[in-house]
Order: structure tokens, then sequence, then C-alpha cells
């Protein structure tokens, strides 16, 4: 083999590793994006809304929580979620609005993010046929967290976690963690991360896919 054609090779060699990397490169950081992108934030209502069949017990804080049963972001939701109520000092209720879009089986519900509600103190699971109750709420977005005081007002809506189905420190979180110690938070509101609720179309299998 000629020492030309040997070198060709090396270059086309070299080339094709080169785009490779590249390629691995531009995934990494699409993913990165893709993780760091919120959803829409919810418009709730600064009182708790008078339409809706759930009742809240008087002089209790609320804390309501919307799921999509097959959005995989949502599962680091309910794994801070968990955490956050059981080191709450302040007595509060937890609502789970489970998603399921109208004339489906209740079957469509019966995901791991469905038997993690079992997992939660406190925890009373809803269905929300079709998102009504998220519409009431304002919320468009799984994993979106709102926080009603014992008189009913809203005092703050959140997501919980770091990103898209990462779980650790986040401002988020941090000021859900201060009402429940009884104290002021820093902020009223923070980024919610996770699948749009009423695109049911983007979810195919019982697990679910990321979007």
């Amino acid at each position: 083999m000629s020492n030309t054609l040997m070198s060709r090779k090396a270059v086309w060699l070299a080339a094709a590793l080169a785009l490779w990397g590249l390629c691995g490169v531009i995934a990494w950081g699409a993913l990165m994006l893709f993780q760091q992108t919120p959803g829409i934030s919810a418009q709730a209502p600064s009182q708790w809304p008078a339409s809706t069949n759930i009742r809240p017990s008087p002089g209790r804080a609320q804390l309501v929580v919307f799921v999509h049963p097959r959005c995989p972001c949502t599962r680091a939701t309910l794994d801070e979620l968990k955490e956050l109520v059981e080191n709450a000092t302040t007595p509060v209720d937890v609502h789970l609005l489970y998603y399921r879009p109208a004339g489906t089986e209740k079957d469509w519900l019966r995901t791991d993010l469905w038997d993690s509600a079992s997992r939660i103190s406190n925890a009373v699971v809803h269905e929300d046929i079709n998102g009504e109750l998220a519409r009431r709420f304002g919320v468009k977005t799984s994993g979106q967290v709102l926080y009603y005081d014992g008189r009913g007002r809203l005092l703050l809506a959140t997501g919980i976690t770091a990103g898209r189905g990462n779980t650790g420190a986040n401002q988020g979180r941090d000021a859900v963690a201060a009402l429940l110690a009884g104290h002021v938070p820093s902020t009223d509101q923070a980024a919610v991360f996770g699948c749009p609720l009423g695109n049911d179309t983007l979810f195919t299998s019982r697990l679910g896919s990321v979007p």
C-alpha cells in the first residue's frame, strides 16, 4: 500500500472521528437545552376557585400538584414532593390532580407515576378528566405546584425540580420548603419543568416517552 493511499485513509478516518465527535457534542447540547427549557407557567387564581369539586380543609394549607401520568419529567417532581411533605412542620393537605383524556379508560392512568401517589403523606388523588381542573386553576404544565394558605390565598405557583426530570437544589423547591416550615419564601413563583397537559398524542406507550 502506498504512503499516499495510507495518508488519505488516515485523513478520512480523522475526519470521520471529528464528525462523530461533533454530532455527539450537538446531541448533548440539544439534550441539555431541552432539560433546561421550562414549560408554560400557571396563571392561577389568587383565591381558591369556588367552581371546583375539591374542598380544602378550613385553616389548613393546600398543595395542589398537577400530573400527566405519562410524563417522565414529572417523576422528579413527585420525588421532590415526597421529601418536602415528609419534612414539613406546617400542616398541609396534598392534592394530586392526574390528567386523563376524555374517553379513555381508568387504566390509562395506571403508570408508575400513579403508583407514586401512595408514597406521599396526606395526598389525595383526583382524576382530572380532560384537564378541566387544570383549566380552572390556570395550569398548562405537568409538575406545576400551587400553594394556597389556610384562608384560600395563593402564596406560590412554581415547579419544584432543577430541570426536566432533574432533582436537586432549586428555587421553587426551596420556596415550598420555606412555606412548609412556616417561613416567608424568597419568591412567589419559579419555572416549572414538565410536559404539556392535554397533549396526550405525545404519549403512545404505557410508560410514555420523552416529548
